[in-house]
């Protein structure tokens, strides 16, 4: 980061040796020929210096006063260019920026603007009100910042340039002496694209009908950001039994990205539903942004005693999913399906046997969290890694737990080659090399054939004739008589 010096008042050194303060004579000469503002400046050097010597009774503990700490030894700013790369008309951005504070004692930054997008800048809090920063006292580190622009609505496109400029004054040091000031400028660059178009709005949103005291009652919002700007929606959860408000909420889940749709999450904490008493609820979310209404929806359920909703469900199979080797692991996934009512932790739990023999205990990795049956989120997958350290037929069996209910068991069983190979693949090998080899001969015998040669005449004589008459009337010439056979005509010669 540049780091640019703005003023030196004094001697670069604070330690170095000064001349001493003028006398109180010397004040007096002085007081007629410079101004009343020089002359007060020395009068109050004098009394300070005085004022230190005489000790900690009297005037002296009034007028003595503590040590300015000294200034910044450097800063910087970070990223050294912000860079607005899409910045739609009538539209806000912010980007994360940080100020680092060199040396041991805090220091006080001012922020300017300048450039064609001055105006357009402002320097806020990472966190509180949104409130534009003029100035700010920052802690020897990094600082974390916000950099926003705002793009008028009547911008045209284009590629604008602009400056921040973050400043440090001089610091008022002992004996009257000033330490350096320090500042560096950032440079910004914003290119405007088009108009910004905000498009958001709530399709739907539900929760289960029947939840358990002591769970979280989960609403899920399906939300589309149809514009070309991302949205935070902010979600209003309001529950009510009856007319008596029970439970509100405030929170924005995540940022939507423009043209998609997304599904949050917004939820009565089990915390709270724990105390709550079993009945019928009704609940009420609300999504906005800014000024902008999103939509509403209303949905009723139920809480009812804990223990009392289905739990359950199905292991739909087994699936050896890489290619094991001697020595190393088979990974086996497990496809599970709730048939149950309320949202269920399930894990794989099983054994693996090794020619008939109990190896080790199998369980999945990481377990999943199903929704109620006929609910996005009812099926799911589960990892299970088992060691093969020697050759041999292997058979995993086992089964899923579904928060404590367990399915019907599986078997997988696989085999491992001596090099390490499935049985399967050795098999696979196997008839590809077979293959390979008849290929191979196949191709020399046909090369063979072809540099012997034509067969001799005799042994052509079962080869057909390469000319077929094309009608009744065409000349036929008889094959060759062997020599010693007594010639004959043809019929069909004489005929013509």
């Amino acid at each position: 980061m540049p780091i640019t010096e703005r003023t030196a008042l004094g001697p670069a050194n604070p330690h170095e040796r000064r001349p001493p303060p003028p006398s109180i004579w010397g004040t007096c000469f002085f007081a007629g020929t410079k101004t009343a503002t020089a002359l007060r400046a020395m009068v109050a050097a004098f009394l300070t210096l005085l004022f230190g010597f005489v000790g900690t009774g009297g005037l002296g503990a009034q007028g003595a006063s503590a040590t300015t700490p000294p200034g910044a030894a450097s800063i910087g700013f970070y990223p050294g260019i912000v860079e607005y790369p899409q910045a739609l008309r009538a539209g806000t951005f912010t980007e994360q920026v940080g100020l680092i504070v060199g040396g041991q004692a805090s220091q006080a930054f001012h922020f300017a603007t300048a450039g064609p997008i001055g105006s357009w800048l402002a320097v806020l809090p990472v966190s509180g009100p949104p409130k534009p920063l003029d100035s700010l006292v920052a802690k020897p580190g990094d600082t974390d910042l916000r950099l926003q622009l705002k793009v008028p609505a009547h911008a045209a496109d284009g590629t604008y340039h602009g400056v921040l400029i973050v400043e440090a004054p001089p610091v008022k040091g002992s004996k009257g002496v000033s330490e350096v000031g320090l500042g560096t400028e950032v440079k910004v660059t914003a290119d405007v694209t088009g108009t910004e178009v905000l498009a958001a709005r709530l399709l739907d949103a539900y929760t289960y009908p029947k939840i358990e005291v002591g769970s979280p009652v989960t609403f899920f919002a399906r939300v589309d950001d149809s514009g070309n700007v991302s949205v935070t929606p902010v979600f209003h959860l309001r529950v009510t039994r009856g007319k008596s408000p029970v439970f509100s909420l405030l929170s924005s889940p995540a940022t939507l990205q423009p043209s998609s749709l997304s599904v949050l999450q917004v939820a009565w904490p089990g915390s709270a539903t724990e105390v709550a008493p079993l009945g019928t609820y009704q609940a009420t979310l609300s999504a906005t942004f800014g000024h902008l209404h999103l939509g509403s929806v209303s949905t009723r359920f139920e809480l009812v005693p804990f223990g009392s909703l289905h739990r359950g469900g199905e292991l739909t199979s087994l699936k050896l999913v890489n290619r094991p080797a001697v020595g190393g692991y088979a990974e086996v996934q497990a496809s599970v399906l709730s048939t149950g009512q309320a949202p269920e932790q399930t894990s794989f739990a099983g054994a693996l046997y090794r020619n008939g023999t109990l190896v080790a205990p199998a369980k999945s990795q990481l377990p999943v969290i199903l929704q109620p049956a006929d609910r996005p989120g009812d099926t799911g997958t589960l990892t299970v890694a088992v060691p093969v350290k020697h050759g041999g037929s292997y058979r995993l069996t086992g089964v899923a737990n579904f928060a404590g209910v367990e399915s019907t068991a599986k078997t997988i069983e696989f085999r491992i080659g001596t090099q390490g190979l499935p049985a399967t693949y050795e098999i696979a090998a196997a008839g590809a090399a077979v293959a390979l080899l008849l290929v191979l001969t196949l191709a020399l015998v046909l090369r063979g054939r072809r540099r012997r040669g034509p067969p001799p005449l005799n042994g052509r004589r079962h080869v057909p004739p390469t000319y077929t008459p094309t009608h009744s009337r065409a000349l036929h010439v008889p094959p060759r008589v062997p020599v010693g056979n007594t010639p004959s005509r043809s019929v069909r010669s004489r005929r013509y």
